[in-house]
């Protein structure tokens, strides 16, 4: 009952924060496949919109996010029952939206029986969301555009709470399908190739093919998906408005870079230079003054700039991402160091991107809007990636992607020729293919379904899957044996508690009162006695200033903290009961 349960929820918020928006105000947007790609982001701009202005008054509720759901729900259906055709969409079209959600679905499945239980997902994003579902404006979140997050708590508002997270999860896979089909259609249908495409498609979505195990953030729930979908799709939209001046493709353009903008830095790229200076490149080029293209550049940068003269303390002063990326040497050196290392981690030790890297360059020669983009998005973006981001490939997710789309939209000229690469083009062999994933997802459901069964045993939990409790899975994967006296000790009592960093926070976020822990052992002493708290964690071997003050303070005070046991608590956390 659980699972059927979670499949409904799916289905409504697809329907209704995905969907509904853009098809009650835009219902033409759907005619052809390019333009329908668009639909799940014209609905997330529209709804994070308005759930901003009601954060914004105060009004952000279940009962007003609910009602204007529906209206939209309501009026899409009815818009859409008086338009029947479908004439733009081929069954070659069709075929490859199958295919792509089919590669997806396995994605798909693993995100719906997950929680936001580990690392940023945890820590930052879904904990900045969380502030959001209860109308504050968290503080931590000034070095990040929020477009994601307050995304997360529209989904959190229609769902009336914040404990069940897998349906909210689920649609986290329509950024990377969002993508794919960004890429598939961006290509000439007359020229498909089954082999480059399939291979192409999951480099772009999975580009850490030789490190399985980094596949881990997607589940993990960052925001670079998000960002790196609408990014590459506002590519896609440019690109097909430079081939056929199609005005539709030139504001769903803006809509995309939109929101790649305001889902975290990378995007601003695209918003404050790579399209600005591609549209002007092109009017230029025409000897033509273009007024919708001038106002579009400009509906392009306006939220950029805007979102960074509203982070006071400016976003680029946030030392520990550029510390991480160049090891703290910021000097000229470090970049050239930096920059190096990341040619060898990406280019030589992951070889499926510098093959895709390659094949891009091939793909430019003879279409010189390809080698705008080329030259004016791919190339600063790998830069800044290489030197900004070099410590993970989900920072570089957009460029990969983009290369993609460069091979894809150049018809795979590098493969012609080759008839290992044509003979797998027929209608069966992509209908193979698409049941072949969704087997794999079918598989992948009931291998998670039955793991936590497993996990649960061994935790001693009743059995039952906690599909419908996503705090029984984080507070399992946070502190272990101790989610049980958490739950009935802290939980369970009007009791303050202190937390050291954001993921334990974020874990306890809504379920306890939690502070913030003061980071030197004088402040951390007044901030116990003023507040009568009662809890205060360590974070172990994820120590920061907070827990370094707290363990002297433990051990100059024996006599005022009791330990509490947690075994298999993650990263060693400990809790201390404290006694006044």
């Amino acid at each position: 009952m659980e699972v059927l349960i979670l499949v409904l929820l799916i289905i409504f918020l697809i329907s209704s924060v995905l969907f509904a928006p853009a098809l009650a105000l835009f219902p033409r947007i759907r005619l052809t496949p390019i333009s329908a790609n668009a639909i799940p982001f014209v609905s997330i701009l529209i709804l994070t919109a308005i759930a901003r202005l009601l954060i914004s008054l105060n009004l952000f509720n279940y009962d007003f996010m609910l009602l204007i759901a529906g209206g939209f729900l309501v009026v899409s259906i009815l818009r859409l029952k008086r338009m029947t055709t479908f004439s733009q969409w081929s069954s070659f079209d069709k075929r490859i939206l199958l295919l792509n959600v089919a590669i997806i679905s396995p994605l798909f499945v693993s995100q719906a029986l997950s929680a936001f239980s580990t690392a940023d997902g945890l820590s930052s994003w879904n904990y900045w969301a969380l502030h959001y579902y209860e109308q504050k404006i968290p503080e931590s979140g000034v070095f990040y555009p929020q477009m994601y997050s307050i995304f997360l708590a529209v989904c959190y508002k229609l769902l009336g709470s914040f404990d069940t997270q897998g349906p909210v999860k689920a649609l986290l896979a329509f950024f990377p399908l969002v993508l794919l089909n960004s890429i598939a259609f961006s290509m000439n249908k007359d020229k498909f190739l089954l082999v480059p495409y399939f291979l192409i498609a999951l480099f772009s979505i999975f580009p850490s093919i030789t490190v399985l195990p980094a596949f881990n953030y997607y589940l993990w729930g960052y925001a670079d998906p998000m960002m790196a979908s609408a990014y590459v799709s506002a590519i896609a939209f440019l690109l097909a408005y430079l081939r056929n001046r199609d005005g539709a493709s030139l504001w769903l353009m803006v809509v995309c870079a939109v929101i790649a903008s305001l889902s975290k830095q990378p995007g601003l790229i695209l918003a404050l230079f790579t399209i600005p200076l591609i549209l002007l490149i092109d009017m230029s080029r025409s000897k033509r003054f273009d007024a919708k293209v001038f106002s579009a550049i400009w509906l392009v940068i306006l939220p950029a700039v805007t979102w960074i003269l509203s982070a006071k303390i400016g976003f680029y002063h946030n030392t520990a991402v550029v510390n991480r990326s160049m090891s703290g040497d910021v000097g000229l050196i470090g970049l050239f160091t930096t920059f190096f290392k990341s040619v060898f981690k990406y280019f030589i030790l992951q070889p499926e991107i510098l093959v895709l890297f390659i094949l891009s360059i091939f793909s430019i020669k003879r279409d010189n809007h390809l080698r705008l983009i080329m030259w004016l998005s791919i190339m600063p973006g790998l830069i800044i990636w290489f030197l900004f981001g070099s410590y993970h490939f989900r920072l570089g997710l957009h460029v990969i992607g983009q290369m993609a789309l460069l091979i894809a939209a150049s018809n795979f000229m590098v493969f012609r020729g080759h008839d290992f690469f044509t003979k797998f083009n027929s209608s069966n062999s992509i209908r193979n293919l698409s049941w072949f994933f969704v087997v794999v997802a079918i598989a992948v459901f009931f291998v998670l379904l039955i793991k936590p069964r497993v996990l649960h045993k061994k935790w001693n939990i009743d059995g039952h899957h906690p599909v419908m409790d996503s705090y029984e899975i984080v507070l399992r994967s946070s502190f272990g044996d101790g989610a049980d006296y958490i739950k009935k000790n802290i939980f369970e009592n009007d009791v303050v508690v202190i937390a050291p960093n954001r993921m334990i926070a974020g874990a306890l976020f809504g379920k306890a009162n939690i502070l913030l822990a003061a980071s030197t052992p004088k402040e951390l002493l007044t901030q116990i006695s003023k507040t009568k708290a009662s809890y205060i964690f360590d974070a172990g071997t994820t120590a920061q200033e907070p827990s370094r003050a707290l363990r002297l303070i433990v051990k100059r005070n024996l006599d005022l903290f009791q330990e509490v046991p947690m075994p298999k608590a993650s990263h060693g956390y400990k809790l201390y009961l404290i006694k006044h």
